[in-house]
Order: structure tokens, then sequence, then C-alpha cells
């Protein structure tokens, strides 16, 4: 079972916090600063850096329609609704995807959040398998992700 996590701060006579921006909504709170007294955060805990769904791009991949541009994406990973201390998400149904690339020597993956931040893993260890078939003189590729991130003090963070 989930626990819901607030946090809570003390802050001293004569003291002013403030947190910035991101680190207001990943601690629960809806203010900014705070004055003298005891704080409760109003929302649960954002353990996840407010990371709702990982989006996964290749260079190598023809472009296609994500919201309102053009991207050489892969697939975009939902893991709003994931508690345990590893996600691993395996995708049974191979996908296939136009390669811009008739050569190359690397293949550059970059995992992103909505908002393009790049996403830093701490720790832990990320899988990705892409196989290569040709199928009526298109060069396509397949796409399955083992994608492993530790929910201790080594998490995914944007």
């Amino acid at each position: 079972m989930h626990r819901r996590l607030y946090s809570e701060q003390s802050v001293p006579r004569y003291t002013v916090v403030t947190f910035g921006e991101k680190l207001k909504d990943l601690l629960g709170f809806s203010q900014q600063t705070f004055d003298h007294g005891d704080y409760k955060s109003e929302y649960v805990l954002e353990l996840r850096a407010g990371i709702k769904e990982v989006y996964v791009y290749c260079d190598i991949v023809s472009p296609s329609l994500v919201e309102d541009s053009l991207a050489s994406i892969l697939k975009i990973i939902p893991i709003a609704n994931e508690h345990s201390e590893q996600i691993v998400k395996t995708f049974s149904v191979p996908l296939y995807f136009r390669v811009k690339k008739q050569f190359f020597d690397v293949i550059q993956i970059e995992m992103r959040t909505s908002s393009g931040t790049p996403i830093k893993f701490i720790a832990g260890k990320t899988n990705l398998v892409l196989s290569f078939r040709k199928k009526n003189y298109i060069n396509a590729i397949t796409f399955c992700l083992i994608f492993r991130v530790k929910n201790n003090n080594s998490e995914a963070r944007s």
C-alpha cells in the first residue's frame, strides 16, 4: 500500500524561508515564502520530481507529431502511478519507426520530461533494446525499453 507523505517545516523567529518554484512544488507547498511558525504542506510530496511520463527520443528515427511539433520520438512512457523502488516497462508488441539515416555509427537516445528537461539518473540502470529490420526497402527499428529507476535516495530527477 502506498503512503501519502507530506512535508513539514519549522521556521525559527526572525527568519524568513523562501523556496524556489520547483522546490516548493516538490515539497507540496502552495506558497514560496514562510515567516516564523510551523507549516505542513497542502499537497503530497512529489517524490518523482513531478515526472509523470518519460519521453524517449532517438536521433535516427524520422520525426513524428508530438503535441504541436515534430520530434524524433520512440515512445512516451507513463510512470505517474508507479510506486515501487524500480520501474520496469516492457512492450510485448514491437513498435516500428522509419529510420531517417541509411548509415550511422552512433545512436543518440535522450530521456526527457514533458517539459523537455533531460532526466538525470543518479544511480540504477536503464536498458534499451533496439532491433533493426528491413521491410519493403524501408529501414525500420523495433523498440523495447526496460526502464529501471531507483526510488530510494536515487530516484529519477529532472
